[in-house]
């Protein structure tokens, strides 16, 4: 466990949503949706989740662009759940009828 706080500022001033931000502004457009982005994207999605501010960075389009991209993880994921969720109540009526 770290014994940092994310609303600790770095020495010069910037919080851990500043140097998020400032990560994800910096990804030019052919690392957009690589690994890297979506890491960021949660970064920023969990360090909003847990009242994180911010004190040097001015953009708000990371923010929004982290925002979105998580709301359409979350949503892929839970599209993807529901046809293995299906098929396993298939199998479950399947195996009460053989027993």
């Amino acid at each position: 466990k770290s014994n940092s706080n994310v609303h600790e500022q770095t020495d010069g001033g910037s919080t851990a949503l500043d140097l998020a931000c400032q990560a994800l502004a910096k990804l030019n457009s052919s690392e957009i949706a690589t690994e890297v982005f979506y890491n960021l994207c949660r970064t920023i999605d969990v360090l909003l989740a847990r009242n994180c501010k911010l004190k040097e960075f001015q953009g708000e389009l990371q923010l929004e662009q982290a925002r979105t991209q998580v709301a359409r993880m979350k949503e892929e994921d839970s599209t993807k759940k529901e046809p293995i969720d299906n098929k396993d109540d298939t199998m479950r009526a399947e195996v009460r009828k053989q027993a």
